[in-house]
């Protein structure tokens, strides 16, 4: 109605012009204007009241990933965005803090640097990580977090793949997921296998997978498993890492989140009518995903090699959130759970139907408190430890750390 009044206004001003020496035309011109006026005053007056009401009460954070409120402040490292959360924070959720991890990881992470790259002139576009640091407790080389206990020989390689939930700067180097399935193997396993840590924090799974297929020669008897979904659910699209979601959604979408800077009425407006578009991105970047997913199965398969997909918990698949974990919730934006709550949906669905992927996403639905560190993703030296038992014991079922003449 405001739009419509807004139009017809312009129309009479223009009339008004056009007619200046009509006094016929001129006054019931005038009376049109000042009826269209009235018009635009009456209906823009419910809505400066409702901008009022949500500048007072409205539940912040608003519905977009550029509105997040973090509950912790994040500082940066570097260029790079590389970052960490303060050290008291991470002592109050991991009993096995450790100071010298802690200032080894700052000392690290101001030399590493992530450097995009091609292997071939017609493959796509990748990530690795360039630098090298060497601490007691948090060290990288050649391109690859380090893992802990490695054999001295070793008949084949089992390769972790995923974003920052796989790297695990968080922890120290024995606390990785990676390290942690490398010691439940060297114990109870007859197969000497090592295990890389080829996590990259920001990489969706898609990129990753494209490692896999462009820069990686599995071996006969290769294991590779990817930690997936955090990154996979839409708001990095197509293996992007800046995170554009927003620039595949409708021009009105788009200019009401633009908007939400400055009106709290435009980020209402955009809360009610984004879910659709959002729930439709995510489901086709987990397509995509899915599609990439099953022709690295292809791949590895025809290498004589294995690919385990897991598809990784977060603090939305909890069933039963403390107060902690809703703080969190409470400070992350809802964009992001509506994206992963539809694109689980979907890996789920392609899960019960899939051989070679696995959901682990109940995994620490029974620990109290959560693993969760001071975000939505990130977890403590407790969830590196049942993730990499997860990984470990979902291998062992299958099979697959046995010695085999055939895959």
């Amino acid at each position: 109605m405001v739009v419509l009044a807004s139009t017809c206004l312009v129309v009479v001003s223009i009339l008004l012009r056009r007619f200046a020496g009509n006094r016929f035309v001129i006054g019931p011109l005038r009376c049109l204007g000042w009826g269209f006026s009235v018009v635009i005053g009456l209906c823009a007056l419910p809505l400066a009241l409702l901008e009022l009401l949500l500048r007072r009460w409205a539940n912040r954070p608003l519905w977009s990933l550029r509105r997040r409120q973090p509950i912790f402040s994040k500082h940066q490292i570097d260029g790079q965005g590389s970052w960490a959360l303060p050290a008291q924070v991470a002592a109050s959720r991991d009993s096995e803090f450790s100071v010298t991890h802690w200032n080894e990881m700052n000392s690290g992470l101001k030399i590493m640097t992530e450097e995009r790259w091609r292997k071939f002139a017609e493959g796509p576009e990748l990530y690795r990580i360039g630098g090298e640091f060497l601490g007691s407790e948090f060290s990288f080389q050649s391109g690859e977090r380090t893992t802990m206990g490695w054999p001295r020989i070793s008949s084949a390689e089992v390769l972790c793949l995923g974003g920052s939930t796989t790297f695990c700067i968080e922890v120290p180097d024995k606390r990785t997921w990676p390290s942690v399935l490398q010691e439940n193997i060297a114990v109870d396993s007859r197969r000497k296998l090592r295990v890389r840590n080829l996590g990259i924090s920001g990489t969706p799974g898609l990129e990753r997978i494209n490692t896999f297929l462009w820069t990686i020669t599995p071996k006969f008897g290769d294991l590779a498993v990817f930690l997936f979904g955090d990154n996979d659910s839409g708001w990095k699209m197509y293996g992007a890492r800046e995170g554009k979601i927003h620039s595949h959604l409708p021009f009105l979408v788009r200019e009401l989140l633009s908007a939400s800077e400055i009106f709290e009425l435009a980020g209402w407006l955009y809360g009610e009518i984004s879910p659709r578009y959002l729930r439709r991105l995510a489901i086709e970047m987990a397509n995509t995903t899915i599609a990439a997913a099953e022709q690295a199965h292809e791949f590895a398969k025809a290498k004589g090699a294995r690919v385990l997909f897991v598809l990784q918990p977060n603090i939305f698949t909890l069933r039963n959130p403390d107060s902690w974990d809703r703080k969190i919730m409470a400070g992350t934006a809802r964009d992001l759970s509506v994206l992963l709550e539809a694109a689980y949906g979907r890996y789920r669905e392609w899960i019960a139907m899939c051989d070679f992927a696995v959901d682990a996403t109940n995994l620490f639905d029974n620990e109290s408190p959560s693993p969760y560190m001071g975000d939505w993703a990130h977890v403590n030296t407790r969830g590196n430890q049942l993730i990499g038992e997860f990984v470990y014991e979902e291998l062992k079922s299958r099979r697959w750390l046995l010695e085999t003449t055939s895959v």
